[in-house]
């Protein structure tokens, strides 16, 4: 113990506020910035990074699909997943094509990208990839 005397800050803040600073900060980059962003890795303000380490998210088409991060914004969700071929051939990853599992949380899926769409067969150096998705609320 000291004898120096302690004293407690609280501050309250509305909610309301907070959401009206979150939305005008996203309003100033849009979904290919996200992307960007999130290729990138690079912190943008405004947007809050969860990693979540989910393997075998979701399959398919002899891939393998694993959830690693989710960016959110007031306006966007950002997807950060892991693919990985499955087959002993090459393979490529058509985003439009894939059912991808989500929450009504996210919005509606309205851009992807993806680093090495085109697979190398399993075992094979480039047979994973990167793949960016970009929801809107």
């Amino acid at each position: 113990t000291t004898d120096v005397p302690y004293k407690a800050f609280l501050e309250i803040v509305s909610g309301e506020q907070i959401d009206n600073i979150a939305r005008k900060a996203a309003k100033k980059f849009g979904p290919h910035d996200f992307i960007r962003a999130m290729a990138s890795d690079v912190d943008v303000p405004g947007v809050v990074r969860e990693t979540y380490v989910i393997p075998n998210w979701f399959t398919g088409a002899g891939l393998e699909f694993d959830l690693a991060e989710v960016w959110q914004s007031a306006t966007l969700t950002g997807v950060i997943v892991h693919a990985r071929n499955q087959f002993p051939a090459p393979n490529e990853v058509n985003i439009p094509s894939i059912t991808i599992p989500q929450t009504d949380e996210w919005g509606t899926l309205r851009f992807g990208s993806m680093e090495n769409m085109r697979l190398n067969s399993k075992g094979r150096e480039g047979d994973t990839g990167v793949m960016y998705l970009v929801f809107a609320r």
